[in-house]
């Protein structure tokens, strides 16, 4: 995990600089001639019926799917279905994001050093933001060092019921061993939780924003036009049909929406254990298997 604010902030933002993943592919007298027909006969029967029942399965499915198969016009989809999307607190967060592309390394590092004490990473280019987009922004945080900080920040906020028992167990495990997240004065609650798996290790980040507060998380959703292709992009329904905006790309899972009043900005990335393996791709069933594990309706 991480020790300090600005590795965290850092790490999730800038660490994921993604590969594309790409799949890999890797003989007669009479009666014998007869015989040979009857077998060609059966063969071609099978086929045909084989290729009836692929055709069928595929019509049913492409019947069934609410997302278009193309990622491009799935992306069309799915940013149409999120309104959370055209939000102030969403925008001033895309901007913020793109604002670091801009800069080179050097200017990094020196924004960096010159922060280092600061609430966010540039925190001015977050009141020209906050300004622009008419939000509010923190100016204080508190770190939450266990499990007992966590749990009343929770409380505060009335989050007790949100999270599943098996996730709140991950969470309570993760911060009496690395530390919880933040709690920010305007409202922001930055969780982290690690958990184990089978295969390996998966970060678990949530950026959980009021409604006209500047979000403190730099890593959101987004998908930049000309850029969809080899990643999977679909809505998720939470409860009440809320639209979470989801896009995997490799092993790393992103989900955006809004939930009661607040705007939820998930992170999920697998972590290999292994240094000469890399981590697992995540799939669109893995990452709606985290987002189940959150009950939205919770949030007031």
């Amino acid at each position: 995990m991480f020790d300090t604010q600005k590795d965290v902030k850092w790490e999730m933002a800038y660490k994921f600089k993604r590969n594309e993943i790409r799949e890999k592919g890797k003989e007669g007298n009479t009666m014998e001639k007869s015989k040979s027909s009857k077998k060609l006969v059966i063969a071609l029967v099978v086929i045909v019926v084989a290729i009836i029942v692929v055709g069928i399965a595929i019509f049913k499915g492409g019947a069934g799917s609410s997302a278009p198969a193309d990622p491009k016009a799935a992306a069309d989809q799915v940013v149409s279905e999120n309104s959370s999307l055209e939000s102030n607190e969403y925008k001033a967060a895309l901007e913020y994001s793109k604002y670091f592309d801009t800069l080179s390394d050097e200017e990094t590092d020196k924004l960096l050093e010159d922060s280092a004490d600061a609430i966010y990473d540039a925190p001015e280019q977050v009141k020209k933001l906050c300004k622009k987009y008419d939000l509010k922004y923190s100016t204080k945080s508190e770190e939450l060092t266990s499990w007992t900080e966590v749990e009343k920040a929770l409380k505060d906020k009335s989050f007790t019921e949100v999270f599943s028992e098996d996730l709140l167990a991950a969470l309570k495990t993760s911060a009496d061993k690395y530390g919880g997240g933040y709690s920010l004065d305007e409202g922001n609650l930055y969780l982290e939780i690690e958990e184990t798996k089978d295969n390996g290790t998966a970060l678990i980040t949530l950026d959980i924003t009021p409604e006209g507060v500047f979000p403190w998380q730099e890593s959101i959703f987004e998908v930049a036009k000309g850029d969809e292709a080899g990643k999977t992009i679909f809505t998720y329904k939470a409860g009440n049909d809320e639209p979470f905006s989801c896009i995997i790309d490799g092993w790393e899972g992103t989900a955006f929406g809004k939930a009661g009043g607040y705007y939820v900005s998930i992170v999920v990335s697998n972590q290999s254990t292994s240094e000469t393996e890399d981590a697992a791709v995540m799939t669109q069933e893995d990452m709606e298997s985290y987002l189940d594990r959150i009950d939205f309706t919770k949030f007031m």
